[in-house]
């Protein structure tokens, strides 16, 4: 089955992080799995996270097989950052984290033991918990990754994953465990979407036959705030900024590359009612703005896509056997 003690390069990816960096590298020092590198790798951040780490890094430097840091002079984005620490890692394995999550303390081990189990898992996800606050508070939300028990079964090959990806997001980014060769191969991060590294790099995946696994486990904690790239937004508004980028700039551009002639099609209609949304304010304050939300989540065919798949997901729950 290989090696059951492989290298594992960890990628803290900052940007502005100092309020949390510190807590995320703490956690990266309890792993109980010990044959780690720690790779931090700064995106031009205008606060202290670069001064935090360093001084982190020098009282910690003889915990870890290798720790480094790693800085710009100018801002690239998430892609561009991730794949700094692509090619830095020196591990077979990887496993990036953002530096406001945390590890639970067996993550990488429990990684490690899910993948030394057979020799055809090149990517995994895991699960996440996801919190608000301080990890104290304990505000925790433990929801499973939607159709995990269908989307990555024995029997689903990568092939029908990428059939899925093209038209609608499934795995986890914040857990995320690769083989350093798979994502080398397919080109690494796509930087032409500098602040969504996931989605594109999954679907190139498994249209090059690398299928996702799951490991049925907790292994990160994943912070959510209102601050976020991701969920960044006024407290009124329909959409985020990152899906605003989406939509006007990038306009779906690495699933539009992938799509038949009909999906394209579907995906050019979608777009339209989208670009409506944001073009009408953007806002749940505005009638003609909730009017093309309503009829977006009427019509939209990749909406109707993903209630498919979550009605699939709830039979195969309510059959499957005790």
């Amino acid at each position: 089955m290989g090696n059951n003690n492989p290298l594992v390069s960890v990628g803290v990816v900052t940007y502005n992080s100092a309020k949390y960096v510190i807590e995320t590298l703490e956690s990266i020092k309890v792993q109980t799995y010990k044959n780690i590198e720690v790779i931090v790798s700064d995106d031009a951040s205008s606060d202290t996270t670069v001064e935090i780490c360093k001084k982190w890094i020098e009282e910690n430097k003889d915990c870890f097989v290798n720790l480094k840091l790693l800085t710009v002079q100018q801002n690239t984005g998430t892609s561009g950052n991730c794949n700094r620490i692509l090619r830095e890692a020196k591990g077979t394995w990887i496993k990036l984290i953002a530096g406001d999550d945390l590890f639970l303390p067996s993550a990488i081990q429990d990684y490690v033991d899910f993948v030394s189990k057979d020799s055809n898992i090149n990517i995994c996800f895991s699960e996440a918990i996801h919190f608000s606050g301080n990890l104290s508070d304990k505000k925790f939300s433990y929801e499973k990754t939607e159709y995990g028990n269908i989307l990555f079964s024995e029997k689903t090959t990568a092939k029908k994953q990428y059939n899925v990806l093209t038209k609608m997001f499934i795995g986890s980014g914040p857990t995320f465990f690769f083989k350093k060769i798979a994502v080398e191969k397919v080109g690494g991060f796509d930087e032409r979407f500098n602040i969504q590294e996931d989605y594109p790099l999954f679907i190139k995946l498994s249209k090059a036959g690398y299928k996702f696994y799951l490991l049925d486990k907790y292994t990160v904690y994943k912070r959510v705030t209102n601050d976020s790239v991701a969920h960044l937004r006024e407290s009124d508004s329909i959409f985020s900024n990152l899906m605003i980028k989406i939509v006007k700039e990038w306009k779906y551009q690495y699933k539009h590359e992938e799509l038949n002639h009909i999906w394209k099609k579907l995906l050019d209609f979608s777009l339209f009612m989208q670009n409506k949304i944001i073009d009408s304010g953007n806002t749940r304050k505005n009638l003609k703005c909730i009017l093309w939300k309503f009829l977006y989540e009427l019509f939209d065919p990749f909406v109707w896509y993903m209630r498919y798949w979550k009605c699939n997901q709830k039979l195969y729950t309510l059959l499957k056997p005790a």
